[in-house]
């Protein structure tokens, strides 16, 4: 039997006994030791989740003077590299990946992409492309307009975009191609749009706000009688915002403007352009995306051009997304017989990546 004092001596010594948590990571921010349980890692901050609180909290990189881990994090960084192991320390710009600090991976905090622990590394096909092309996102849409009446109009629309974001660059490559027939029930059947677009852009970041820009488009209309029109631009940029919920920023710059129609005649001039995009995160994962830009001759206050458009795309499934787009073109000098406003919209489906 138990004896009458063993059993008190028990009770205390339990309840005098430390306590233990399941938060096993430590960080010293600015002097103060924190623990709790490190979430992400990227190039400029920790999402870190402490003891004495509900919700993550982000904590720059320059203020950490020293951190620890229990679990093991892939650190994804340059080009295509991969650090795997526990997080040992920071020594002069460097996180140390690895089992033992003297044989870590040192890996430049500035070239972290992004970071998450060991067991959801290869979760999914889509999420091991998603790391292997970190850099890189995109869509492909997809469009069509049926309409059965009086007048019967069929259309289709392609469009593709390729952006690679890697600071201080960022790169640009998307293509648009139009085309619909028109077939009313007392005439014959015309072409009511046929139309290609390809826009590159490049830009390189000054600093985190400040950026410098060249854009090249190129254009092929047959409805507005445009067998080609080229406009190059560069300049420099201003970015309000940058994060994972939107993009915001305006640019200035010099263009020249080339146009060459139907029937042999064409046109050029130089041009101040001013232009600005912009896109959002909105509830249940929407995005809405906007861009615009305005040319102005330098020669003539009365020939410009504005371009625009703005789409919300809405998730559906998977990958896809249910994509609803409007463009608009001002020319104020337009090919003859044609108007100076087009304005085009698209319902259909997105396959973003």
């Amino acid at each position: 039997m138990i004896s009458n004092r063993i059993i008190p001596t028990l009770v205390c010594t339990l309840l005098c006994c430390p306590t233990f948590h399941t938060f096993a990571d430590e960080i010293t921010v600015k002097g103060t030791r924190l623990e709790g349980t490190v979430r992400s890692v990227d190039d400029s901050e920790i999402g870190f989740e402490t003891i004495y609180g509900a919700g993550t909290i982000q904590i720059p990189l320059e203020d950490v003077e020293a951190i620890t881990t229990e679990d093991r994090h892939y650190i994804l960084y340059g080009d295509d590299e991969q650090a795997v192991g526990r997080l040992l320390g920071i020594e002069q710009g460097r996180l140390l990946v690895g089992e033992d600090p003297e044989t870590a991976t040192r890996v430049e905090t500035s070239s972290i992409f992004e970071s998450f622990p060991e067991e959801t590394a290869e979760a999914t096909i889509a999420g091991r492309l998603e790391r292997r092309w970190r850099y890189w996102s995109g869509n492909f849409d997809a469009g069509f307009n049926f309409q059965r009446s009086t007048v019967d109009e069929t259309g289709a629309a392609l469009a593709a975009r390729l952006e690679r974001r890697k600071k201080p660059t960022r790169f640009v490559a998307e293509t648009t191609y139009v085309y619909g027939i028109t077939d009313p029930d007392d005439g014959e059947k015309t072409t009511s749009d046929n139309e290609v677009i390809g826009r590159l852009r490049g830009e390189w970041d000054l600093d985190t706000k400040p950026y410098l820009w060249a854009t090249g488009y190129a254009e092929y209309d047959g409805v507005e009688r445009v067998s080609f029109r080229g406009i190059p631009a560069a300049g420099p940029g201003y970015r309000f915002y940058e994060g994972e919920r939107g993009l915001l920023q305006v640019d200035l710059g010099a263009a020249w403007v080339y146009e060459r129609f139907f029937g042999g005649d064409d046109s050029d001039y130089p041009a101040v352009r001013l232009g600005g995009e912009g896109w959002t995160l909105l509830p249940i994962g929407a995005k809405l995306s906007s861009e615009a830009e305005f040319l102005q001759s330098v020669d003539d206050t009365t020939d410009y051009l504005i371009i625009g458009r703005v789409s919300l795309a809405v998730p559906i499934v998977s990958f896809f997304a249910l994509k609803a787009s409007l463009s608009n073109q001002y020319d104020n000098t337009p090919a003859e017989g044609t108007a100076h406003n087009e304005l085009k919209t698209m319902l259909g489906l997105s396959y973003e990546f």
